[in-house]
């Protein structure tokens, strides 16, 4: 098809903004990409598809409608043996070339096919998703530049008169200012926070698959319809050896609950009829409690399970502590909850493998976050040997 005279994919490569630090995305390779999408849009049961994308690029706002492609089985597009996802490629052909994964991008509220629905066509539409916000992005954390006679990482008494019979002192103590300075460097890209995983037990045994989850709005319920990337129905776990007590708390999960990320807080909302209880030891930071508290939260109750200025706060501080003490919280980046039944010290079950339904939650972001602080400040100080 063309338009004036000219080739159609001509016309959409004239839109393609060209990104310097990706050099592997050629002329030739968005051209294919380009001829690639409008196979697509010819194959989509919308007849004006290729005009709406015309129309898109010219006009370059979220108020154009969706330009929709048919979804794939795994929900990829392949362009020279590269996969990747549809509204994530074209976003970056035509708006935002820096984005580098999809969950830098949230879908605007009046895009109809958005990637996230699953449904059988999705839209990419490049100016139907927005980047996310930065403040989603936990705040930076420095390691402190310690003056070199202070460094908390000074190697033990024996190392150091090891090195000075190779150095005097003058060298050592560069050497130190050195480390310091590196350790001081502070990683800027972006961490998806909303990244999570979830693990479902009975009692001490675990079962299923651990679920990724890399949506900000996702529900876990009692029911068996198979699971999607926003639901997690526990209803269809099988477990040939679960008792009667186990079945019974099945049956009263229900609706169960909704866990939401945004603005930077992980927040939890109890749908169903019977209570759920949740121990976070960042929340119970936040409310001066023992890490290990348990809180019941009754039926349509919410609370917020995670925040992340508040973990920046808690990782600023245990830097100056020591190694052992950044490291220490990695507790802090998993929650407990369980249904209907609690546990604790007000409880007859005290540890939450007595309970007969619980998942383990674990925050992928926070958990990079410390991996990258803890590289930068080496190696635990109290070290441990074969006879230690």
């Amino acid at each position: 098809m063309n338009w004036f005279g000219k080739p159609i994919s001509k016309e959409f490569l004239a839109h393609a903004i060209q990104n310097p630090l990706y050099p592997s995305n050629t002329p030739e390779y968005l051209d294919k990409a380009i001829k690639s999408l409008i196979k697509r849009l010819r194959q989509s049961k919308d007849p004006d598809a290729l005009q709406n994308l015309r129309v898109t690029l010219l006009e370059r706002n979220k108020d154009t409608p969706c330009v929709r492609i048919p979804r794939s089985l795994d929900g990829r597009l392949q362009v020279q043996h590269r996969k990747t996802l549809p509204h994530l490629l074209y976003v970056q052909i035509w708006r935002f070339p820096e984005v580098t994964t999809q969950h830098e991008l949230t879908s605007v509220s009046n895009c109809k096919f958005a990637y996230i629905k699953r449904l059988e066509e999705v839209c990419v539409n490049p100016f139907h998703y927005e980047k996310v916000e930065k403040f989603d992005s936990i705040a930076p954390v420095l390691v402190p530049r310690y003056p070199a006679e202070n460094l908390s990482i000074n190697p033990p008494q024996q190392q150091i008169q090891q090195q000075q019979q190779h150095q005097d002192r003058g060298d050592y103590n560069t050497q130190l200012n050195q480390l310091a300075q590196t350790l001081s460097a502070c990683p800027k890209e972006n961490i998806a926070y909303e990244e999570r995983e979830n693990c479902y037990y009975e009692l001490s045994q675990r079962l299923g698959k651990q679920f990724e989850i890399t949506v900000p709005h996702l529900t876990i319920d009692g029911f068996t319809n198979p699971s999607e990337a926003d639901r997690i129905c526990l209803g269809n776990i099988s477990n040939p050896t679960r008792d009667a007590q186990t079945k019974m708390t099945r049956t009263n999960i229900g609706r169960g609950l909704q866990l939401s990320y945004q603005f930077g807080e992980v927040t939890i909302q109890n749908v169903s009829e019977a209570s759920i209880f949740v121990q976070s030891p960042n929340m119970n930071h936040f409310f001066g409690a023992h890490p290990l508290t348990v809180v019941k939260i009754t039926a349509g109750q919410s609370a917020t399970i995670f925040n992340n200025q508040s973990f920046a706060a808690i990782l600023s501080d245990s830097v100056n502590h020591g190694f052992e003490a950044v490291y220490n919280l990695t507790k802090m980046c998993t929650m407990r909850i369980s249904f209907v039944k609690g546990w604790g010290s007000d409880y007859r079950r005290q540890h939450v493998t007595s309970v007969p339904c619980w998942i383990e939650l674990h925050l992928n972001g926070p958990l990079q976050w410390l991996d990258r602080v803890l590289q930068q400040m080496g190696s635990a100080t109290r070290k441990c040997t074969s006879i230690s």
